[in-house]
């Protein structure tokens, strides 16, 4: 098992196993950080943190954590926040301009 991630400029990797990944990251400003927490190759969570250290966690069973904690939907914490949308598509963004979609599992992601 493994997974695959298109990058913004177009390569396709594969990574299988257990680790973290920053897909996004704010280099200039240090705004956001967008973390994919993978488990046995396969998505486990999704996080986002943004420059006071605030997290928001997509978990992979459409859960959704702030700080570790679990909370419901819709998030809105300091300069963060996640929503589920009638379709069940989650979402999780910062008002620095960091956006992701995921279905439900977090099967498919996309960044804006």
């Amino acid at each position: 098992n493994s997974i695959h991630i298109f990058t913004f400029d177009g390569r396709h990797l594969t990574f299988p196993g257990n680790c973290r990944h920053v897909l996004a990251h704010d280099y200039v400003d240090r705004n956001f950080t967008l973390v994919l927490q993978l488990q046995n190759g396969k998505p486990k969570s999704l996080i986002l943190e943004d420059k006071s250290g605030t997290t928001v966690e997509l978990k992979d069973n459409g859960q959704v954590a702030v700080n570790g904690a679990s909370h419901g939907y819709p998030v809105e914490e300091k300069d963060v926040y996640a929503f589920r949308r009638p379709d069940g598509v989650l979402g999780i963004g910062s008002q620095y301009g960091a956006l992701a979609y995921c279905s439900a599992k977090l099967e498919v992601c996309y960044f804006e």
